[in-house]
């Protein structure tokens, strides 16, 4: 998976430390006045401010005009657009929704989701003619330990980075990744990643949100490993649930079909 930071050499000093400001306003979410985000960047506003001129000038931030506040800028949206061109999975995640509409079997939610350092995030996201009562939304983080989409990211991505999200479900503490993790044990969530890996599909229902179901499948890449995850969300009771059923087989008939396309 992506992420891993290669040990290169000394690199540049003053753009890992401009960077944290730009880490800084991706935490938040939302613009951000100069002393909140120089304060969360560690460093002081005039500092701050600074780095803020150059950042603006390659248009990597920007001002509201009415706040005054800092906020990423359009060159951020041109990054994260190039590297989700080239995720494969990605793309085969959308072709199979849009296989599943062409069907027209499932009216409830689709998305399809990428691995983020904080999670899992909604990077396609489809209504259905039901639609979702829920704001899960295009960047949407959602949780690892109580969703269909976070447990299929557990069951296949590796070990290394999957087990400090397993030991926080068998702890009393609060998750990082939000929420009690208290849902299930250690051993109750590697037994249920266990399954997920063997069925090849992942249901979860009421934990997240109560009243609703998530069925999720794996985007494989040609090597076996992790590419993306397609989820459908509907009302509890209302479909087939059973990680055999009528749905789960039409998420994993759907990415296959998408593959050969």
């Amino acid at each position: 998976m992506d992420g891993n930071t290669p040990n290169e050499g000394k690199g540049i000093q003053s753009i890992d430390v401009g960077f944290r400001l730009i880490g800084a306003l991706l935490e938040a979410g939302r613009p951000m006045p100069l002393k909140d985000l120089a304060a969360a960047a560690d460093m002081s506003p005039s500092k701050a401010h600074n780095y803020i001129v150059s950042f603006r000038r390659i248009r990597l931030m920007a001002q509201d005009a009415e706040t005054g506040h800092y906020m990423l800028g359009p060159i951020a949206l041109d990054l994260g657009l190039s590297y989700l061109a080239r995720r494969s999975g990605l793309n085969v995640g959308e072709r199979a929704i849009q296989i599943i509409r062409e069907n027209g079997k499932l009216s409830s939610g689709l998305f399809v989701s990428i691995w983020s350092e904080k999670g899992p995030v909604i990077v396609v996201r489809d209504e259905g003619v039901s639609g979702v009562p829920y704001d899960l939304r295009v960047g949407h983080h959602s949780s690892p330990v109580y969703t269909a989409t976070g447990r299929t990211f557990l069951a296949y991505l590796p070990r290394s980075v999957t087990e400090p999200i397993i030991a926080a479900a068998a702890s009393d503490t609060v998750s990082p990744w939000g929420g009690k993790a208290r849902e299930l044990s250690g051993k109750e969530l590697d037994a249920e990643l266990e399954k997920i890996r063997h069925d090849g599909i992942a249901v979860v229902t009421d934990l997240r949100i109560p009243g609703m179901t998530g069925i999720s499948a794996p985007v494989l890449d040609h090597r076996g490993g992790l590419d993306a995850v397609v989820t459908m969300i509907g009302v509890t009771g209302s479909f087939d649930m059973k990680p055999d059923g009528a749905v789960a087989t039409e998420l994993c008939d759907a990415i296959a079909a998408a593959k050969r396309s």
